[in-house]
């Protein structure tokens, strides 16, 4: 089997190593050291550069010009090769609320991707029914007529169309009777469900309905502040309970359009950086230069906005404003939609509210990676761990995926 080693690079794991060597074997990790190695099949000199964990972004919905909902299989593997070159080298799939055909076509093609990865592309660690059963009146950019309380029948036909690599369901616990349908997924998460997590998001539940729901089993919150109710003084809801309890990760947007840095700032100061997880909800205008979706658009002049022409003919066209994806410009149902960016853009946020390298990569790599169960595998850089290692430079540009 062939050996590489990477030589002379700053070292991040996260955690600051300092200048070393990291040797790879196959696809595997096998040491890092000071000291000097052997040689290798390879040497890869990385003088002036940082060694990073590849980024794991824990929802996204498309990138390089495809969306995660056509149902076709090469559509989810230009969305993986357009992350890995900006450094992403896991990704959990989205799904938004949909007709249960166009959904569990989604799925079933996010799984052929599972099952045999692309070449050059970022490993798909699972799909992420995201609005299926979400709120009404937090909504958000989710299609409200395909929306449906948490049942079983719908649940089962997704979980098999995805032939069990759906690896996120996103809830609003007030529309989840007695709980019941939580309850029966974390109690039989293990035993049946591979390891599924149950996150709460495009939630109305109150206070205390979102804090029950926490400790009956939900351990995710879909991106945090948005479809979220909360955030008064005298009237608090799932936002609040998200702050107050330990035992629930919260993922961010961290485009500075979804979420203000001022609160993302917030967020990471009260739950730290073993309980927050970067993501980009990202559209598939992830990872295009501006000129490529500009030339599929149409620029008009009273919002500023450019609005996209493959949504011409529908009631809720897409536009990109302000470096973000919004629907129903000018109008008062006005919202955003998703971002535009890639994870790494978001480390550099982050970096810019204050936070060290070292914290922004945790955030982006280990934390994720311990909320969905699979920190033994990848989200740092170590011995027996998958070689999903990324080299940049000081200003976090991609030089060479591993």
């Amino acid at each position: 089997m062939d050996t590489l080693t990477i030589t002379n690079g700053n070292i991040y794991t996260p955690n600051h190593y300092g200048h070393g060597t990291v040797a790879i074997q196959g696809d595997t990790i096998t040491t890092i050291t000071k000291e000097q190695l052997p040689p290798s099949d390879e040497v890869i000199d990385a003088t002036g550069c940082l060694v990073i964990p590849g980024l794991i972004d824990g929802l996204i919905h498309g990138g390089g010009g495809c969306d995660s909902m056509t149902g076709k299989a090469e559509d989810i593997g230009t969305i993986a090769r357009a992350h890995a070159v900006n450094g992403v080298t896991s990704l959990v799939v989205g799904i938004s609320s949909g007709s249960m055909a166009q959904i569990n076509a989604s799925l079933d093609a996010i799984a052929q991707v599972v099952d045999e990865p692309v070449d050059g592309g970022a490993r798909i660690l699972g799909s992420y029914v995201e609005g299926k059963f979400g709120s009404l009146e937090k909504n958000g950019a989710q299609n409200a007529k395909y929306i449906t309380p948490p049942n079983f029948e719908e649940f089962h036909a997704m979980w098999a169309a995805s032939d069990g690599t759906l690896k996120v369901i996103s809830v609003a616990p007030e529309n989840d009777d007695n709980l019941q349908f939580i309850k029966h997924l974390a109690e039989y998460r293990e035993e049946a469900y591979n390891n599924i997590v149950i996150a709460m998001g495009h939630t109305n539940a109150t206070y205390q309905q979102a804090m029950d729901a926490i400790d009956a089993g939900v351990t995710r919150a879909t991106h945090t502040y948005n479809g979220m109710s909360g955030m008064h003084h005298r009237d608090l809801g799932a936002l609040e309970a998200v702050f107050d309890h330990p035992g629930i990760h919260a993922e961010l947007i961290v485009d500075e359009h979804h979420v203000h840095p001022f609160w993302g700032k917030y967020l990471i100061q009260h739950k730290g950086v073993s309980g927050v997880g970067l993501i980009t909800d990202c559209t598939e205008h992830a990872g295009l230069i501006e000129e490529a979706w500009q030339q599929d658009a149409i620029y008009e002049e009273e919002h500023d906005a450019y609005r996209l022409n493959e949504m011409a003919d529908i009631d809720t066209p897409k536009y990109i404003k302000d470096g973000a994806m919004w629907l129903d410009v000018g109008k008062p149902t006005e919202r955003l939609a998703g971002a535009i960016i890639t994870l790494m853009d978001g480390v550099r946020n982050v970096m810019k509210w204050g936070f060290s390298l070292e914290d922004a990569l945790t955030m982006a790599t280990l934390t994720p990676a311990q909320n969905l169960g699979m920190d033994d595998s990848v989200g740092s850089l170590a011995p027996g761990k998958a070689a999903d290692v990324v080299i940049v430079d000081e200003k976090l540009n991609v030089e060479r995926l591993i």
